[in-house]
């Protein structure tokens, strides 16, 4: 664990060097192997927590943007920016109240967000994110009440994105399953 990976675990939770769970780490892994991708864009990250995918980007991207509606995420999120430096922006506001037009970005994380947004933010996304962005990165959860905003077909098949990569991994979490995919836009 390096310095930087310290320095985040200790401001995040005080003074033990508490690790995060596997599910967090393994996305964090998948995230590094395919920082390239994001190489000079301006990442928005939909539902950031604490901006973990900040630190793997940080090399890579030109900005990376994070969007946190939660009060304790969005502390841990600050934390991060402080650690990590002027690359990094967190906001806290709640997606649906955002002007999505108006965010200056060509590349976004949508991390397990989708079955907490309602269909008109969803619909919002579609047209007024994913046109402009020319990688998306999903890392997402499917349950069975919202299995349209979870479908990798529809995101295909509604949006035209194809899928450069299946990640090729499920992991049981109850009442949810998730699964990884990295995504490239038309």
């Amino acid at each position: 664990m390096n310095s930087t990976w310290k320095r985040l675990l200790h401001a995040w939770n005080g003074k033990k060097y508490q690790i995060p769970n596997d599910r967090v780490m393994e996305r964090y892994r998948y995230v590094k192997k395919h920082a390239g991708m994001f190489k000079d864009k301006k990442v928005l990250d939909l539902g950031c927590n604490a901006a973990l995918y900040a630190l793997p980007l940080l090399d890579y991207v030109e900005r990376y943007i994070g969007i946190e509606g939660t009060a304790k995420y969005y502390n841990q999120a600050e934390k991060t920016k402080e650690i990590l430096g002027d690359k990094v922006v967190v906001v806290r506001a709640r997606i649906e109240e955002l002007d999505l037009g108006a965010i200056d970005c060509n590349a976004l994380i949508v991390s397990r967000i989708l079955y907490y947004l309602d269909d008109v933010t969803l619909d919002r996304i579609q047209r007024e994110l994913l046109p402009k962005c020319d990688v998306v990165l999903m890392i997402n959860g499917t349950r069975p009440k919202q299995q349209k905003r979870n479908s990798w077909e529809f995101w295909h098949r509604d949006n035209g994105i194809k899928f450069l990569e299946n990640f090729g991994m499920e992991i049981d979490m109850g009442d949810e399953r998730a699964s990884y995919r990295i995504m490239a836009s038309r």
